[in-house]
């Protein structure tokens, strides 16, 4: 599901992944600076920025050899963001998401200004920047803000667009946007692995994820992906043979979840397709363009995030889906009527029980509920109705951020709830990580481990 390109950007938040450029890089970037301050001494077009005030002050007139000043004053009023700061990660990426951004050619930035902005994204020590300031609509002002202020703390701008052209871009938010789906991705992949083992614990068919089934759904389809990764789970453990399938047709959580992460992977790959969209994209206002000796400008809105916001809601979507499912497989885990005679509440001599973990994602899931209205709902006019239409990516993704913090709760209770149930099942000794005094220190580094070192032929089922 990983692209190439997601794998890229991804390393872009590492400090070890220094970032370079080429000779042609440096020479569009030239190429647009010279262009722009061809248009400027031409005296013949309006560029809003420079000749303007911003945002909702574009009536304003400034005169264009101002543009040094205004833009130290851009930066000052726009440095007032609060919140937590984002991770250190997030913010080298964000910065050579921009650089990558600038090189395209069609910004008009200053090349020691881009030089600047890379050094500041290779350096050890980064910026603070606060979670919260942006609607989305005319990108990152104030997040970006913030992450561009070392660069002018000693340098004075050398181009009438060196501040504007770094804050008015979506690259904050494209890069919040990649370690979420980064982190919604790893948990929707042991969400697979959580179902194995509860299909093998409560000792149901294979039917709902088996090929010839799975293989009435499109080609391509999600249901086809997820029940291929839930096939090589079950592989990897035993099947209670010597008890008869006794559950027909498990309850929805288990026998329908294949649509569920099946649809839930669908929503990743498209999620990740709109992240890429802005990502990879000019994201600036105004734009600058050099074709056969002809220089124009292009006033637009390509820093608008709705993609983004698309695509942060859409994770959120799959975060709750798979954490409702677990909750309910936790459920039926927790009652012999349901787990075909599993102990109650999965309790085990010397080893506890798990009904208070149940409670805990019950609680958990509730918290995910609080969290799941979609950005498209919080849509208001802002900025003296100049951004009369906002995104509101940034509430999404902090929206989004927050849920992947229970959801991970969540899906260590499944998954330590699902072992425990597994092993019952299959007669193992419990090991001491899955007693419930070390459910604090239980984390899905278990799971893993767990499927990395199960020999299923060694395992004796009762």
């Amino acid at each position: 599901m990983l692209s190439t390109q997601y794998q890229k950007f991804l390393n872009l938040g590492k400090i070890e992944c220094e970032l370079t450029l080429d000779d042609e890089d440096w020479g569009r970037v030239c190429q647009s600076h010279l262009s722009l301050m061809e248009l400027l001494e031409s005296d013949s077009i309006q560029i809003y920025g420079i000749h303007t005030g911003y945002g909702s002050n574009v009536l304003s007139q400034r005169p264009p050899e101002s543009w040094s000043r205004n833009q130290i004053e851009l930066l000052e009023y726009l440095t007032v963001g609060v919140g937590h700061f984002l991770p250190e990660s997030v913010v080298r990426r964000a910065l050579r998401l921009q650089v990558l951004k600038v090189v395209k050619g069609y910004s008009g930035i200053h090349p020691d200004t881009l030089n600047k902005l890379l050094q500041l994204s290779n350096n050890i020590n980064l910026p603070n920047v606060p979670c919260f300031g942006s609607l989305g609509a005319s990108g990152d002002l104030i997040p970006m803000a913030h992450a561009i202020g070392p660069i002018f703390k000693n340098y004075e701008p050398q181009g009438p667009r060196d501040v504007i052209g770094l804050v008015n871009t979506n690259s904050i938010m494209s890069s919040y946007a990649i370690e979420g789906w980064e982190k919604v991705s790893t948990q929707f992949r042991a969400t697979h692995r959580i179902l194995a083992l509860v299909m093998r614990a409560v000792n149901t068919t294979d039917d709902a994820v088996s090929e010839k089934v799975s293989n009435l759904r499109p080609e391509n389809d999600g249901y086809r992906k997820a029940s291929s990764l839930i096939r090589q789970d079950l592989n990897c453990l035993v099947s209670n043979k010597l008890s008869k399938k006794s559950w027909l047709q498990p309850r929805y959580s288990i026998r329908c979840a294949p649509m569920v992460l099946g649809n839930a992977w669908d929503l990743l790959t498209f999620a990740q397709d709109k992240i890429l969209s802005d990502a990879e994209s000019v994201a600036d206002n105004p734009l600058i363009f050099a074709e056969n000796n002809n220089i124009t400008v292009a006033h637009a809105g390509l820093f608008y995030a709705a993609s983004t916001a698309t695509a942060a809601d859409l994770m959120n979507d799959v975060v709750g889906k798979i954490c409702e499912m677990l909750d309910r497989q936790i459920l039926i885990l927790m009652d012999p009527g349901l787990s075909e005679g599993l102990p109650e509440n999965l309790k085990v001599d010397q080893a506890g029980h798990c009904k208070g973990i149940h409670q805990l994602t019950s609680a958990l899931n509730q918290q995910l509920r609080a969290l799941s209205t979609s950005s498209r709902n919080l849509s208001f006019s802002s900025e003296g109705n100049n951004q009369d239409i906002v995104p509101c990516a940034m509430s999404a993704l902090n929206q989004l951020h927050n849920a992947i913090v229970i959801s991970e709760q969540v899906i260590k209770s499944a998954a330590f709830v699902a072992l425990r149930a597994y092993m019952i099942r299959v007669n193992m000794s419990l090991p001491k990580s899955l007693y419930l005094e070390n459910w604090p220190s239980f984390n899905l580094k278990d799971l893993e481990k767990f499927f990395d070192e199960i020999n299923p032929l060694e395992i004796q089922t009762y």
